[in-house]
């Protein structure tokens, strides 16, 4: 027995918003959007009730694919924040009832890795 109206599947009725995260906002008021800029704006998205945020990459990268072509993907670009307001964007977003994606599939594939990450929770 199934206690929401929800579709069996989490995502069925999901309402998602992608950012990118260099031109969302800007946390620390540099002229580039950032990670916290993204967490000081989740409130917002919760009120217009976002299930799902897609972030476009904020790893390590020369940029010139729009952080595609990541350099490192096991790394956060310093110029978007650190693997603590990252910690806190993911756990803010989880109190909201969102859930968190990460285009680790796509970043892997431009880089040839083959190695298999859990980027998103």
């Amino acid at each position: 027995m199934r206690l929401t109206n929800r579709p069996a599947h989490w995502w069925g009725g999901a309402a998602g918003y992608e950012i990118y995260v260099p031109s969302f906002a800007d946390g620390n008021s540099d002229g580039m959007g950032d990670l916290l800029g993204v967490v000081d704006r989740l409130d917002y998205l919760g009120w217009l009730g976002i299930d799902i945020i897609w972030l476009t990459p904020f790893y390590v990268s020369p940029l010139v694919d729009h952080g595609y072509d990541v350099a490192d993907h096991c790394r956060i670009d310093p110029r978007f924040g650190d693997t603590e307001v990252f910690d806190a964007l993911v756990d803010k977003a989880h109190r909201l009832d969102a859930r968190t994606r990460f285009p680790c599939s796509v970043a892997l594939l431009r880089t040839g890795s083959t190695r298999s990450h859990a980027c998103s929770r």
